[in-house]
């Protein structure tokens, strides 16, 4: 089976990755292992919980950057 389409991607075979992709429209099963696998990881990476925690930390180290403003005059 080839590797998932992002594990080729990020290892920078882009022939690999086009080779998976044109299988797809030929292959159901192939279609509804990537469909089944990325539904997964939207639920576990991208439940509001998590996004709201992300903003959070985003948000914590802009004010922990922050210079201050100099006093106008």
């Amino acid at each position: 089976m080839p590797l998932p389409v992002r594990a080729a991607a990020d290892r920078g075979r882009h022939q690999r990755l086009a080779a998976t992709v044109r299988q797809l429209p030929a292959d159901p099963a192939l279609r509804s292992e990537y469909g089944r696998a990325g539904r997964r990881r939207v639920l576990e990476r991208f439940t509001w919980g998590r996004v709201a925690a992300a903003t959070e930390e985003s948000s914590q180290s802009v004010v922990a950057a922050r210079v201050p403003m100099a006093a106008t005059p």
